[in-house]
């Protein structure tokens, strides 16, 4: 099967999503010393919406990855080989943060704290749920451990029902295709309107209910599965106008791109129903996803890759280290109570923001490093699956001849490789590639064939160490060595 374009803006979109998913929390978290005051702005209040990002992302991503291989009927084998992929892609780190909250709750409680009143679904029976991704699926009266799972619950259903999909859908014509992406943004409508009233809390923690005079989508451990689905099949609906090029012409365009990123944000500010902000989110992954040179430069910074790289185990590693900070505060300085509240210190807040913000980004490269990448790179050849795409990435040789600067034409010779279970590598061409500089590297496809060799050593991030190479994001040179490490491309990423 012939391997699919890298779409590397969608990366770092990705990335911004988690970490604004973050800083909601942290202002959660801080409910009596805000990031922003509610009275002064609602946007920070509304970007629990970057979840409902991440679904649709999901679903363009998948079609974009896999839709080929459902296009016709479903095989057992590719079904498989589909199921082993996705399941090494959410569940090695789920179990892991799972494991960490279950152990948090468990030695706070043997040192006497006493347990949030937030924490009132957290059991045996919860764990269970959480195990078998269900947590999600109206068993719950609330979240249990790691809150943010909930999407990995809703998102791996989503993925089962994904093949059966792709083939009728790719069948309807243009109308029926845009019916049904209309059809998304009416079940978004049904949730604001007839399923918000309907979630049930527990009766602990009244302040947490969801108000239907808000207009929002925000449902989560109870019919969260219909939000997923709602933005995974409006993500597979998007992928089907960027093949033909829906609206390229204005979308693919940075000034585009901020615009509607921004009016976008101005409907969470002013506190619109959240269907005004969600109509923003797929003309913004498609501005992302068609770039322009300018788009490109900027995305194909190395932060914003590594954010989003690492963006999976932002999000599911956020939650678990805030209670962890949370636990070790009430140990210290607990709280009497009848103690009035600390009085509001915006300094002090944005303060804390940016120090657990550096701090979760740290415990983030070490998960995926040590947790993401090695289960990924175990469990697809151990229980049957295939890379496919996943571990494809391509390595660009430097003509020997030519030094290059900064900023002036470089020649590379690409090669494309693919990474296997064999020791061999596949490679596609030498051709020379003049790029214009070295920060817009043009991205290869095609077929490979492999050829004898001795396979590379790979370091725990999954990047094999190749001598003489530029990496297509970097494109540095070290000026003491001809090695320089090429990237791995995960291309099945999806929302996470």
């Amino acid at each position: 099967m012939n391997p699919v374009p890298y779409l590397s803006n969608l990366t770092p979109l990705r990335g911004i999503a988690a970490m604004l998913t973050v800083i909601f929390h942290v202002n959660i978290m801080q409910m009596q010393n805000p990031l922003i005051p509610h009275e002064s702005s609602g946007l920070l209040h509304h970007t629990y919406l970057m979840v409902d990002f991440f679904f649709i992302l999901s679903g363009f991503i998948m079609c974009h990855v896999y839709g080929k291989w459902f296009s016709g009927e479903v095989s057992g084998a590719q079904f498989r080989k589909f199921t082993i992929a996705r399941f090494a892609r959410v569940y090695p780190l789920h179990f892991v943060t799972l494991l960490y909250t279950i152990l948090l709750f468990y030695v706070a409680g043997k040192m006497g704290l006493p347990p949030d009143v937030v924490e009132n679904q957290n059991s045996g029976y919860s764990i269970l749920t959480n195990l078998t991704l269900l947590h999600s699926m109206n068993f719950h009266d609330w979240f249990s451990w790691n809150h943010a799972s909930w999407s990995i619950s809703t998102e791996w259903w989503a993925y089962m029902v994904f093949p059966f999909l792709v083939g009728p859908f790719m069948r309807l014509g243009a109308y029926g295709k845009a019916i049904t992406a209309f059809l998304c943004f009416g079940g978004y409508l049904v949730i604001t309107f007839w399923i918000v009233p309907i979630v049930t809390i527990p009766p602990e923690i009244p302040f947490v209910r969801v108000d239907p005079v808000w207009h929002s989508v925000n449902v989560a451990y109870q019919y969260g599965i219909l939000r997923c689905l709602c933005g995974f099949v409006l993500g597979m609906m998007l992928y089907e106008g960027f093949k033909k090029g829906w609206g390229k012409a204005f979308l693919g365009n940075g000034y585009v791109l901020a615009g509607l990123t921004l009016a976008s944000f101005v409907c969470m500010h002013f506190e619109l129903a959240d269907i005004f902000a969600l109509s923003f989110f797929p003309f913004i992954l498609l501005s992302g996803a068609y770039g322009s040179e300018g788009i490109n430069k900027i995305f194909a910074t190395t932060p914003l890759q590594r954010l989003g790289d690492w963006s999976f185990s932002i999000y599911l590693v956020h939650q678990p280290l805030l209670f962890t900070i949370g636990k070790i505060q009430a140990y210290l300085h607990p709280a009497a109570p009848t103690a009035p509240p600390p009085p509001p210190d915006l300094m002090g807040a944005w303060l804390y923001c940016f120090g657990f913000v550096a701090l979760m980004l740290v415990v983030s490269y070490f998960t995926y490093r040590l947790v993401e990448v090695p289960a990924r790179l175990w469990l697809n050849p151990k229980k049957g699956g295939e890379y496919e795409r996943e571990g494809v990435f391509i390595t660009i040789l430097p003509d020997l001849h030519h030094t290059p600067s900064l900023f002036s034409p470089v020649i590379f010779v690409c090669r494309l490789t693919e990474q296997t279970t064999k020791p061999y590598v596949g490679v596609i061409t030498g051709k020379p590639i003049v790029a214009p500089n070295r920060l817009s590297i043009p991205t290869l496809t095609g077929t490979t064939q492999p050829i004898p060799g001795k396979r590379r050593r790979t370091d725990p991030s999954g990047r094999w160490q190749h001598p003489g190479t530029y990496d297509r994001l970097h494109c540095r040179r070290d000026p003491n060595r001809t090695l320089l490490r090429s990237r791995t491309h995960w291309l099945d990423d999806g929302g996470r």
